[in-house]
């Protein structure tokens, strides 16, 4: 003991900052430096590296696995599983085995959010070697099909219900 700052050993629980550590290794009152490398490695109970975490040299955190087979996993202890991210790249939310590089997957209402906020214009766009090929946007006050390499709007779902192909004021149900 130090002025406030204590290393205790209690049960086989280590602690610093803490007389009465309840965990293997318990920091209380202050952040940890870990200075290796600038990543902290996890072990499985048989000594395999499975997992990094730390800033990347491009100064992003990364969430790394450390075996070309393994994936990254974002759980909850309530949920299970959130997010799944297989060393191929695929992201699946609800889902462990994403086959896409998107894979969402629910056993109820699904639904996905794109907010341009404050007049922007929300849009997906579809692509093909780095090319747009559609989008599909909503301009604040159509959503609209357009064929990109173009810019041609190819269908226009306007608000009052009305469907225009090739225009894009549709004056009729389907026009």
């Amino acid at each position: 003991t130090t002025g406030s700052t204590y290393l205790a050993t209690t049960n086989g629980n280590v602690g610093i900052g803490t007389t009465s550590p309840a965990f293997k290794l318990q920091v209380s009152g202050g952040q940890i430096l870990l200075d290796n490398n600038n990543y902290y490695s996890g072990y499985r109970t048989d000594g395999v590296a499975v997992g990094l975490l730390g800033v990347a040299t491009d100064n992003f955190t990364a969430i790394q696995s450390s075996g070309a087979s393994y994936g990254v996993k974002i759980r909850s202890a309530a949920s299970g599983d959130l997010v799944t991210v297989l060393n191929t790249g695929n992201v699946g939310i609800g889902t462990t085995s994403p086959a896409n590089k998107l894979s969402i997957a629910s056993n109820s209402h699904i639904a996905v959010d794109i907010d341009a906020g404050g007049g922007g214009v929300a849009a997906l766009y579809f692509k093909a070697a780095g090319t747009n090929k559609y989008q599909m946007y909503w301009d604040n006050s159509n959503l609209k099909l357009r064929y990109n390499p173009s810019s041609l709007d190819i269908v226009t779902f306007a608000t009052d219900g009305n469907v225009g192909i090739g225009t894009t004021t549709p004056s009729s149900l389907l026009d």
